[in-house]
């Protein structure tokens, strides 16, 4: 059986973060989880159809098919976005939150706002980057 508490120790950015411990003592995931080690056969969480250990590269190409069958092109990138998004919105965090958020993700703060999306409820239109060039004269 799971504990209460999800330990990373293996991450592209551990010499950054080195361990990284998530609770998940009162999160629905402890219970899909604890589930699926019931089930699973090997000892590695995510698995080929052997049982084998599911390299990053797999597991994405995994995600990307599961998500294709369902008419979405998804990736796993799009992923990280869409939950940075989802936990941010609608309400912005204090700063001390972002990082704390960062943190969770496993990278700095600047690289949480690469992925972050503001959008404001209400907006008829997204804010638009200004255009580059020289502005175009009219002559009268």
């Amino acid at each position: 059986m799971l504990k209460d508490k999800l330990v990373f120790n293996s991450y592209k950015t551990k010499k950054y973060y080195g361990k990284q411990t998530v609770d998940i003592k009162n999160s629905p995931l402890k219970k899909i989880l604890n589930d699926w080690i019931k089930i699973q056969d090997g000892d590695y969480l995510f698995t080929d159809t052997k049982g084998n250990y599911l390299s990053p590269t797999k597991l994405t190409f995994r995600l990307y098919s599961l998500f294709k069958e369902k008419g979405k092109k998804i990736s796993t990138s799009m992923l990280r976005h869409i939950f940075i998004t989802d936990k941010v919105l609608p309400n912005i965090p204090k700063l001390t939150e972002l990082e704390k958020q960062a943190r969770d993700m496993g990278h700095s703060l600047e690289e949480q706002m690469k992925y972050k999306k503001f959008d404001t409820p209400g907006a008829e239109e997204p804010i638009q980057k200004p255009k580059r060039g020289r502005k175009k004269v009219e002559k009268n």
